[in-house]
């Protein structure tokens, strides 16, 4: 889900001890063990900070940069620059990303000083988000200023001034408090604006790219005009959203010359398309969007951040590996072995192959922008595995013979 707020809020052992000596080991491990809950960091692209807590008040903020794999606690304040964007993991899977030029406080995780509350705040910028279905007596929100939306496990934007919210699936509770909230589902939109009669309230729209982040900052030009009448308003937001599901893009040919070019519609959907054909045959891929003043920039970083897009799908894989290797491995173990296929993996996602870039210039922003496809060999996964199940003493077998057919179906894509 894509949050772009600015002044919104949504809500979106092994050992044998006696009895007493027993009892109090379990309280102090407890205690001094368990840990505060936080959010760990997936990927990293450009510029990513976290506010230094060591500086004191009234003297200027000082930011420290963040790397794959450190970990945010409640309180803790997050930036990134330009071009830049960064993904988090919660504990209970759910998946936020902090796109560029943005400022945003994790205030609670669940488990912590919120009780069961995980709450977000987004002071500037927007948060793209995939939130994992919450529990009964959980809550997940996202905060601003002065609206509020409840998550209850969905797929969407929204945005922050002027506020709006869409979803592509689930259901979300936006309001300005208990006694004025609406609700939409996947498919629709609600926007906050000044009617007619220059009140504001809320109008909900049956736009079909709702949710889609590319979505937002194409219509947020039109969500900014004041002076369009509600009539006028709907009448943009239908014609933009059939535009953008119809939108070509001029893109240059692989091998031809500057300036030629052919027309497709949707760079990401082929690329989508392409990278499925992989991941059914056990590889995992990665699809990179950058937009740059320079070309090979917008080319560069769009390889980062499908290397990233890999390192996320690695993550979101470990417990199927776990279940299927080593299903009796927990505790101390399991967060070691975890661990260790991470840093294995993103120490070696440098090794992913390039299958595919498409590059092309945007004469609306007046901007590079690439779209690019790679694949990671499932030997550096295996490897990976090995390494790791080696560190806690497991012994995985069949690790060699499962991962075969995918390793010769890499070396025969690659030789393509």
């Amino acid at each position: 889900m894509i949050f772009d707020f600015s002044r919104s809020v949504v809500f979106c052992s092994r050992n044998r001890v006696f009895s007493i000596v027993l009892t109090v080991a379990l309280l102090f491990v407890s205690g001094a063990f368990a840990g505060p809950p936080s959010a760990k960091v997936g990927f990293v692209l450009g510029g990513v900070f976290k506010e230094d807590k060591s500086v004191k008040d009234g003297q200027k903020n000082s930011w420290q940069a963040l790397r794959v794999g450190n970990k945010l606690y409640e309180k803790d304040v997050v930036k990134t620059e330009v071009e830049s964007n960064v993904g988090l993991r919660l504990l209970d899977g759910s998946k936020v990303s902090i796109p560029e030029a943005s400022l945003v406080e994790i205030v609670h995780l669940y488990g912590g000083e919120g009780g069961k509350v995980t709450e977000i705040k987004v002071i500037k910028g927007f948060v793209s988000f995939d939130v994992e279905k919450q529990k009964s007596d959980a809550e997940f929100k996202f905060t601003t200023g002065t609206m509020v939306a409840a998550i209850r496990g969905t797929k969407g934007v929204v945005n922050a001034y002027p506020f709006f919210a869409g979803l592509e699936n689930g259901k979300l509770d936006v309001g300005t408090g208990p006694a004025d909230v609406r609700s939409i589902s996947g498919g629709e939109t609600v926007f906050y604006r000044k009617g007619d009669n220059g009140k504001s309230s809320f109008l909900k729209m049956s736009l079909k790219n709702s949710g889609k982040a590319d979505f937002v900052k194409y219509i947020r030009g039109i969500a900014l005009d004041e002076k369009l009448t509600m009539k006028e308003f709907m009448k943009r937001m239908v014609e933009a959203d059939r535009q953008f599901d119809k939108e070509e893009l001029k893109i240059k040919k692989p091998g031809e010359e500057k300036g030629v070019y052919k027309t497709i519609k949707s760079p990401a959907d082929e690329l989508e398309k392409e990278g499925r054909r992989f991941y059914d045959k056990g590889i995992l891929y990665g699809i990179g969007i950058a937009a740059a003043s320079d070309e090979i920039t917008a080319r560069s970083q769009s390889l980062s951040e499908a290397r990233n897009q890999i390192g996320q799908s690695v993550m979101s894989r470990l417990t199927r590996y776990k279940e299927h290797y080593a299903k009796n491995m927990e505790g101390e173990a399991a967060k070691i072995w975890e661990e260790k296929v991470n840093a294995y993996t993103n120490k070696n996602l440098s090794g992913a192959s390039e299958v595919r870039v498409v590059n092309f210039f945007d004469d609306v922003t007046k901007k590079y922008k690439a779209y690019s496809l790679m694949v990671l060999n499932p030997r550096i996964v295996k490897n990976a595995l090995q390494e790791a199940f080696a560190e806690v003493g497991f012994a995985a077998e069949n690790l060699e013979t499962d991962f075969a057919p995918a390793m010769d179906e890499f070396q025969k894509a690659i030789a393509r």
